[in-house]
């Protein structure tokens, strides 16, 4: 039974000659044949390296033909098959000889998870999303995008425990880019594993690789979910890492402003505007807490008298004032936000009398 064209696909490796024969019914795609080989293989033979190399090689061909032109079907689970053929081979053999045998196993075994997840049998689905990945690491596939859509998979299905044990385990192999990061810690979110979400992220800040898309993600996401503590130190180790940009110092005054403490947090934002003087989100918020600071201030104002009152007077002007003009600029930056628009226009109603007292 002839599958045309391969010859070309599969890599070549230097094969012994009493092994040549079964690897040319391979390349040349006599699969039936091949299998009647390797049944006839004696028994010694079949502790030989060669011997699960051929078996592997066989198995990833049939996978990627399982039924010929009249629905022959060679086996039953082909991936099963080149599964249990490289566990036979040795720890230290280079498998990039098979890896291209490989990729319709990867594809069979994302179906079967799929299918299994289909008929809600959640235990077949993991295995099979674990077996993809865990595969591939053996292989030594290293394109990250190629775990994506077997881990997502295996995020809908598995344990947390696993989950974490399986992410912790592709890290240390290297596999994780921002994006297949960023993908994962948004995963953990939506299936509401809080708390594995902040381990991967503890995670992701050991690796050097991880840049500061993934941290500006992790920065919105923990205002979502995370505490107060958890805001301000994320936001301080972004800041650490990249000073010089203005998301990461605001995120950090934000996290000062959730936690009340108002003076440190206008700080910070007076820092960001110093770095990017077109940062919406600083000029609003440095409006909002001037204006919050002086309202904090007018009922001491209102109450008391001489010396006192003067200076709480010249105080809350000045607060309105500062709350005026950094509106003014995320006014500027943003024209139409009306969050600006409403804030600053109560601002401006309750500065009139006040600019108007002081100039008589």
């Amino acid at each position: 039974m002839l599958l045309g064209g391969t010859v070309s696909l599969y890599a070549q490796v230097s094969i012994p000659k009493e092994w040549e024969a079964l690897d040319r019914q391979i390349n040349y795609g006599y699969l039936q044949q091949a299998l009647e080989t390797l049944e006839a293989v004696p028994e010694r033979s079949q502790d030989e390296p060669m011997y699960w190399y051929l078996r592997a090689k066989t198995m990833g061909a049939i996978a990627s033909a399982q039924l010929d032109e009249s629905g022959y079907q060679y086996l039953e689970d082909p991936a099963a098959e080149f599964i249990k053929a490289v566990d036979q081979l040795p720890d230290d053999m280079d498998l990039a000889h098979i890896l291209p045998f490989s990729k319709q196993v990867f594809r069979a075994l994302y179906n079967q998870g799929v299918d299994a997840f289909n008929r809600g049998d959640k235990e077949a689905a993991s295995l099979a999303f674990k077996q993809h990945m865990l595969l591939q690491l053996r292989m030594g596939e290293d394109d990250p995008e190629s775990y994506r859509r077997p881990f997502i998979g295996y995020s809908r299905v598995s344990e947390p425990d696993s989950l974490l044990t399986l992410t912790r385990r592709l890290s240390s192999a290297g596999i994780v880019t921002n994006e297949t990061a960023s993908e994962r810690l948004v995963s953990l979110f939506e299936l509401e594993y809080d708390s594995l979400a902040f381990a991967w992220i503890e995670e992701c800040l050991l690796d050097d690789r991880i840049g500061s898309n993934f941290l500006e993600l992790a920065n919105v996401l923990l205002f979502q979910h995370g505490t107060p503590v958890q805001r301000a130190d994320l936001a301080a180790e972004s800041m650490k890492r990249h000073p010089a940009d203005a998301s990461f110092v605001l995120y950090r005054a934000m996290a000062l402003d959730a936690a009340g403490n108002q003076d440190a947090a206008i700080d910070f934002m007076l820092q960001a505007t110093r770095l990017d003087p077109d940062l919406f989100d600083a000029r609003y918020n440095l409006g909002r807490l001037y204006y919050d600071q002086a309202s904090a201030l007018n009922m001491r104002r209102q109450n008391a008298k001489g010396e006192e009152r003067d200076k709480l007077e010249a105080e809350f002007l000045a607060l309105l004032s500062e709350s005026a003009l950094q509106l003014k600029e995320a006014q500027r930056i943003k024209p139409g936000s009306s969050k600006t628009a409403n804030l600053l226009l109560f601002v401006e109603q309750l500065l009139s009398p006040l600019q108007s007292a002081e100039e008589k």
